[in-house]
């Protein structure tokens, strides 16, 4: 399977720091982290990315929201983050087509750790 490079942030009112070190920790991986807002979406070829992350404190219906994803690539490998996490949540997007439900921390190594086991997923499927 041929590696997209790519990651894909659905933005909003991300803090800027984090979305530094989603940067950053992309750039150490080899891949690129594009963005687009919640309303862009419909225009995304999903296929194109390495996997998709999305903040949950951002996303409106986010269930609904990653069941639309996986209805145009049902492969699409999407991560979640959120400040506050709730099982009920995990839960939800989990049976909605997400990969990995984590804590959003500011903590770069923590982060490399989130996007690199999920990229060595992608790259094993």
């Amino acid at each position: 399977m041929k590696t997209a490079k790519k990651i894909l942030l659905i933005n909003g009112r991300i803090s800027p720091v984090w979305k530094k070190a989603l940067r950053d920790t992309a750039l150490d991986l080899k891949r690129n982290l594009e963005e687009v807002n919640e309303d862009q979406a419909e225009g995304v070829i999903w296929q194109n990315y390495d996997f998709i992350i999305l903040d949950a404190g951002i996303i409106y219906e986010l269930s609904k929201f990653i069941a639309g994803i996986i209805s145009h690539n049902p492969n699409a490998r999407i991560v979640i983050f959120s400040s506050v996490p709730a099982w009920e949540e995990a839960r939800d997007v989990m049976l909605a087509g997400a990969v990995d439900y984590a804590y959003k921390t500011m903590n770069k190594t923590d982060i490399y750790s989130t996007l690199k086991k999920n990229l060595e997923i992608t790259s094993s499927s």
